[in-house]
């Protein structure tokens, strides 16, 4: 069964089997996914976590904050506050964010457990590399028929979320594998807040997290579970048409390589934007570039994006959620601002803004890479500037230790970030995890007192 061979091999993995190269992107996930849970408190949403975290009591660290929460209470917290951020990282094959489920969840378990840096790096490798398998079987990457109503981003964090539970609390192979296959009963995310702007996916990811411990907790409890709930005739994978591809799950299994594959955004923004927004950043470089001389503006994308209008919203980007997912409202921001970084998200919107979107023509081609981009601006003159990328573009090793060390500070102080810093990256050898979570848990307006 594909559930055992898994189970199987994740009990036996071991950081010593790792190259550096594994070691040291599963340290910076942590520490961008950690990045990734501040600037968010002022949302409602965030508000809300923070309510139902602190309605159950224990000892895990609430990022930013002083108050303590159970295992559940911190995992719900730190996963709506990380997803909040949009800027979580993104596995490209697996079409799925891993950090924002996966390493809070990790996190809470590792401090409640008392357990080495050591284990929880190897809990985030699993987790990441369940998460891009499953969404390589089922084909989230668009080449599988999943339906448009689905939140394909959420659809395997029950499952991922269990395997990484399984790990740091040291389950067997037996055990791992029932709770995965209990995790299969988790497949619900919906996009229809998408287009209302509601944001409740936020939510989804972290009760999906929460599913996949549950299940653990079960099997820990006794429960019986059939392993045929991933594969077998009326399984997971039928859900999704996807047993013929079945063998992408345990394929070349020596080479648990999602942690090193995954990318991190430049900017808080979905996807779709990500690659958009840094190549209008071309066009605003170019001398010839005038915003007040803008006459009409085309979007050629990949037609992959057709099934979801989220992406192509104009002047009717009311919030946070629509502006974020929005390719004009990105396209235009960058081009009037100048950068990328100086985006305002948040309303109100600069009417110039508005006004731009509607000069926006959205043309879709047969690219096949839903990254793929070309930008046409043509000016009153006639003249036409044009910009294009082809992929994603992410955030390197430095770059994520930079906006780390940018960014942190106003929140938990440079000294403390200078630890928390230092502290991951010598995490491998440290034998208590939750002293580098010390550093974390300080409030914004203590800072600034």
């Amino acid at each position: 069964m594909i559930l055992q061979v898994l189970a199987d091999y994740t009990c036996s993995l071991r950081l010593e089997s790792l190259d550096q190269e594994h070691i040291k992107w599963a340290q910076l996930c942590l520490l961008d996914s950690i990045e990734c849970c501040f600037d968010t408190f002022n949302d409602l949403r965030v508000q809300v976590a923070l309510k139902v975290a602190l309605e159950e009591k224990g000892g895990c660290t609430l990022f930013g904050r002083n108050e303590k929460s159970s295992v559940r209470g911190a995992t719900f917290y730190n996963i709506v506050s990380g997803s909040v951020s949009s800027r979580n990282d993104m596995n490209i094959e697996g079409n799925a964010h891993p950090g924002a489920s996966i390493v809070p969840l990790v996190v809470a378990l590792g401090e409640a457990n008392a357990v080495s840096g050591k284990t929880v790096l190897e809990a985030i490798i699993v987790g990441y590399e369940i998460l891009k398998r499953f969404g390589m079987t089922i084909g989230l990457d668009g080449s599988g028929k999943i339906p448009a109503s689905l939140r394909k981003t959420s659809l395997g964090i029950a499952l991922a979320s269990s395997f990484a539970a399984s790990k740091i609390l040291g389950l067997n192979g037996v055990m791992t594998a029932k709770a995965a296959a209990m995790s299969c009963h988790y497949i619900s995310g919906l996009n229809e807040w998408r287009m209302e702007g509601t944001g409740e996916d936020v939510f989804l990811n972290a009760y999906a997290a929460l599913y996949g411990l549950s299940c653990v907790t079960l099997v820990k409890a006794g429960a019986d579970v059939t392993l045929g709930n991933f594969e077998g005739d009326f399984g997971l994978l039928n859900v999704f048409g996807a047993r013929g591809n079945s063998h992408l799950m345990t394929m070349d299994l020596e080479h648990f390589n999602a942690i090193i594959e995954t990318k991190h955004k430049q900017i808080k923004a979905c996807r779709a934007l990500q690659s958009l927004c840094l190549t209008a950043e071309k066009i605003v470089a170019d001398v010839r570039f005038d915003l007040n001389k803008i006459k009409k503006i085309s979007l050629i994308v990949s037609s992959q994006l057709q099934d979801s209008p989220w992406y192509f919203r104009k002047n009717d980007v009311c919030n946070l959620v629509q502006a974020s997912m929005s390719m004009p409202f990105g396209l235009v921001a960058t081009l009037s601002s100048g950068a990328c970084t100086d985006i305002q998200w948040m309303p109100p919107y600069d009417d110039r803004v508005r006004s731009l979107m509607d000069m926006i023509e959205i043309v879709f081609t047969e690219k096949k890479m839903r990254d793929a981009v070309e930008i046409d601006v043509m000016l009153d003159d006639g003249m036409h500037i044009i910009a294009t990328a082809d992929q994603f573009y992410s955030l390197s090793a430095e770059g994520i230790e930079s906006n780390f060390l940018k960014h942190m500070p106003g929140y938990i102080g440079m000294e403390n970030t200078r630890q928390v810093l230092d502290l991951c990256s010598e995490l491998s050898c440290c034998q208590n995890f939750s002293q580098m979570l010390d550093y974390l848990s300080v409030k914004k307006e203590e800072m600034n007192e």
